[in-house]
């Protein structure tokens, strides 16, 4: 294993599924893995983590193989395999098969990975990831999360430069060069990458992002903006000087950069950003959760205060949010 201070690099070599799967268990979680051809599941996997949670997938098996994962993670995978062909089968009514040489799909909505035999390069983006980088392009909070559909890449406009950097990128990782030691170029990387997903490949925030001005915050606010956006779903207070200390300011520098930039102030922005993931979440609301669960996650420990403020911003209280959802 090759360690490097903000990625890590794991190899494995697999000659049988049982030997694949007990590994890749360990690593993965609970999932299963088979064999398309006799004799055997022949796999060499190269998996290289980045500190944001980006995954770099590189490999190669001559007898293919299929992949059920008992715990999907929340992200989008990105799969190429140019000489080979990678197939996902939906947990749709069906079970659809979406499948070709180059893939986007959201890994929950995977019952089983299909690689045929070849080589194979998949890079996952959390969508926590997207959603910030997302929030950051708009210059704007989300009220609902990211949705990629299922798309053959070949027919995304700028796909065969992509896919050229992304084959550079694979090499340099399995060659050990020293640029994977250059803290610059392997995020430059992971940001044309973000900026691929977001900006060329269609997804439900598409049309928004192209009608979306040119984002014109200075640095310590946006700095502010992804602090707010990443810790805003914490039972813990945040505090104004918290958010200053995140952008590296003083408390009166950002109080006027958010004037300046976003009309409110920080705490009200956090505010929003809370309140509109708390409804993004009611409306999605399972029977186990209550109304007091979901404010208490959003950082109102007090449900008379959220109620408050939910209906000051949407009109309606929480409980008719979730009696209207329907």
């Amino acid at each position: 294993m090759l360690t490097m201070p903000n990625s890590m690099t794991e190899r494995w070599s697999f000659t049988d599924a049982p030997q694949a799967q007990e590994t890749l268990c360990r690593r993965f979680g609970p999932l299963r893995i088979g064999s398309r051809q006799p004799p055997g599941c022949v796999l060499d996997l190269t998996v290289h983590t980045y500190a944001s949670g980006v995954l770099l997938f590189t490999g190669s098996s001559p007898s293919g193989f299929n992949l059920a994962l008992e715990h999907r993670c929340a992200g989008c995978l990105l799969a190429i395999s140019p000489a080979s062909r990678i197939e996902a089968v939906l947990d749709w009514p069906g079970c659809e098969v979406h499948g070709g040489s180059s893939l986007l799909i959201d890994i929950r909505d995977v019952q089983t990975w299909r690689m045929h035999a070849g080589t194979f390069d998949c890079l996952v983006f959390p969508i926590d990831l997207l959603n910030r980088r997302l929030s950051h392009l708009l210059d704007r909070p989300l009220i609902k999360s990211v949705v990629f559909k299922p798309l053959d890449l070949t027919t995304v406009p700028g796909f065969p430069q992509i896919l050229e950097l992304v084959r550079v990128i694979c090499r340099i990782y399995e060659t050990e060069s020293p640029l994977t030691h250059v803290r610059s170029i392997t995020s430059g990387f992971e940001d044309m990458m973000l900026n691929f997903m977001l900006e060329v490949v269609p997804h439900s925030y598409s049309q928004l992002l192209k009608r979306s001005p040119a984002a014109i915050s200075p640095r310590h606010v946006r700095r502010a903006v992804e602090y707010i956006q990443a810790n805003a779903r914490r039972a813990e207070r945040i505090r104004l000087e918290d958010i200053a200390e995140a952008a590296s300011v003083s408390v009166r520098s950002l109080q006027t950069g958010f004037a300046s930039a976003k009309g409110m102030s920080p705490m009200e922005y956090l505010r929003t950003v809370r309140l509109e993931g708390a409804r993004a979440e009611l409306l999605n609301l399972s029977a186990s959760r209550s109304v007091a669960d979901v404010a208490a996650a959003w950082g109102y420990p007090h449900s008379g205060v959220f109620s408050r403020l939910y209906r000051a911003a949407f009109g309606e209280l929480p409980s008719q949010t979730i009696k209207n959802k329907g």
